[in-house]
């Protein structure tokens, strides 16, 4: 390239020189390694400070700072040993955007993908791309546009997608965004060695297990488990059906001993007032009715438990009364003989 020379930059065969200090646009040379370039610092204000370079490659051999707009339709190429990009925003905003990443396709489409290729050296010296972050235009119909995002990895020498999150999913409700795996079945939430520590779910969560076949529900401080049984630990017979629970014990802190009733402090009632008590109120004096299970609800394993084995314990009692009335008959009936 020849020589050229103008009151915005300089441009020397391959070098071009941009006059200015730091408060300006550039603080080093600009090196370009191409011919044909076209390079202009615009001074008008929408553009202050811009430089373009268009249709070739840009290489920077060294370090440069703009403070305006970079605008390149061909490939820019930045090698450096230490920190290789730095983009600062200095607005003093909550929230300040630091750089756009577009496509711009003429013939957009649903399902059109930009990406990031990650890539590292493999150990014969290439460069293979070992992850890759996506976003697709899932919808590109004007004021209704949905997306997603991906993220692939290298897994045994194959890229493929494993994550992806998307702001709307066929199937569920407009506005209901999910994250899940590319593949079904095709991710760990955590693994042995590196698990989660906590999971959280609001009021109304649930727990969906192939497709709906058992679901784990939650309402009002309460887990229901829907569409199958409850198997704990190995116990006989294993699943028992739908609505059922099979384990090989049961601990109910409702559970008490009644061993209070061989006490010399227990009243026992009488077996005539037993039988007048359970002929009046339909229930043993030991087992609550109806009218409490009605207005309580139902009653507690443990309760129930609780109860029967009173009750047992009483009637042993009245075995032995009855027992001891039998011995006395038989001495009488002995006299006489």
């Amino acid at each position: 390239m020849a020589n050229v020379a103008s009151t915005n930059y300089t441009a020397e065969n391959t070098q071009f020189s941009i006059p200015g200090n730091d408060a300006d646009s550039f603080s080093r040379d600009l090196h370009v390694t191409a011919l044909g370039q076209a390079l202009e610092e615009h001074t008008h204000a929408s553009t202050r400070g811009a430089a373009i370079v268009t249709n070739q490659l840009l290489t920077a051999s060294a370090a440069f700072t703009v403070t305006g707009t970079i605008t390149q339709t061909g490939t820019i190429t930045a090698t450096h040993t230490a920190n290789n990009l730095t983009l600062t925003n200095t607005d003093a905003g909550a929230s300040s955007q630091i750089a756009i990443f577009q496509g711009d396709s003429a013939s957009a489409a649903d399902n059109d993908e930009a990406y990031f290729s990650f890539k590292l050296s493999n150990d014969a010296g290439e460069q293979t791309e070992v992850g890759r972050f996506s976003w697709v235009a899932t919808d590109v119909s004007n004021s209704t546009e949905d997306g997603r995002l991906d993220f692939a990895v290298m897994t045994n020498g194959t890229l493929a997608d494993e994550l992806s999150l998307a702001g709307q999913v066929s199937g569920y409700a407009i506005g209901t965004g999910a994250i899940y795996p590319a593949v079904a079945a095709g991710l760990t939430l955590g693994t042995p060695t590196y698990p989660f520590y906590a999971a959280y779910f609001p009021s109304g969560g649930f727990l969906n297990f192939n497709n709906g076949d058992v679901t784990l529900s939650h309402s009002a401080g309460a887990l229901t488990l829907g569409g199958g049984g409850l198997v704990v630990g190995s116990p006989t017979g294993g699943l028992k059906g739908d609505g059922t629970i099979n384990a090989t014990a049961v601990y109910d802190d409702n559970s008490i001993l009644s061993d209070y009733v061989f006490s010399m402090d227990y009243k026992l009632p009488s077996i005539k007032e037993m039988t007048n008590f359970f002929k009046k109120h339909l229930h043993l004096p030991t087992i609550p009715g109806r009218k409490e299970w009605e207005e309580n609800g139902k009653f507690s394993l443990g309760k129930i438990a609780t109860h029967l084995w009173e009750t047992v314990e009483v009637q042993a009692r009245y075995i032995s009364e009855l027992d001891n009335r039998v011995i006395t008959l038989e001495k009488a009936i002995a006299q006489y003989r």
